[in-house]
């Protein structure tokens, strides 16, 4: 996130950048994991 260009790329894309550590970037994607399991599976992509 600190290239410019990538930033700027995020940006035109929709993409919300913000700064996390490495522990809070590893807590983040656990949850959307959760998330995104029970979305996929109300869609029936994976078995309940």
């Amino acid at each position: 996130m600190k290239d410019p260009e990538v930033k700027k790329k995020m940006d035109q894309n929709a993409f919300k950048t913000e700064f996390m550590g490495p522990e809070a970037s590893l807590a983040l994607v656990k949850k959307k994991m959760v998330e995104y399991e029970i979305i996929m599976k109300e869609l029936g992509r994976i078995k309940k």
